[in-house]
């Protein structure tokens, strides 16, 4: 199976629900962290995707450099720049995609931790 390449219209769907405020009425509140959590299962498998594909991207970058190694001395870092160069967007577009995952998941713990609040508070309000 091909990796899958992350669309712009995708990653601006996703960008515009990482910046959704979570909800203090309850069941909306509910709805909402269990979507994240699908949200949190689709990012992690584009995440993957791009792992994969910024590691195909940079075999084609060392495959470039290895004629160039061999008839000149190259230092570690010009290496190491003439292999990140062509994969620049491959790495930007996996960073990206680890950092909107690490939001789902803080977004679904703060909206847990909303939910068991917004229970407690009916729990007390019903025994006053």
């Amino acid at each position: 199976m091909m990796p899958e390449k992350l669309t712009l219209a995708e990653f601006n769907s996703l960008q515009a629900k990482a910046e959704e405020p979570l909800s203090d009425d309850g069941a909306i509140l509910f709805d909402k962290v269990r979507h994240l959590a699908g949200l949190v299962g689709r990012v992690n498998k584009l995440a993957a995707d791009a792992e994969s594909l910024l590691e195909q991207a940079r075999v084609k970058a060392l495959e470039q450099v290895q004629p160039v190694e061999s008839s000149q001395k190259l230092l570690a870092l010009d290496r190491e720049v003439i292999l990140d160069a062509p994969v620049s967007k491959e790495n930007l577009a996996l960073n990206r995609l680890e950092r909107m995952s690490k939001h789902f998941s803080d977004k679904i713990v703060a909206g847990q931790s909303l939910l068991k609040a917004i229970h407690n508070e009916r729990g007390w309000s019903q025994e006053g």
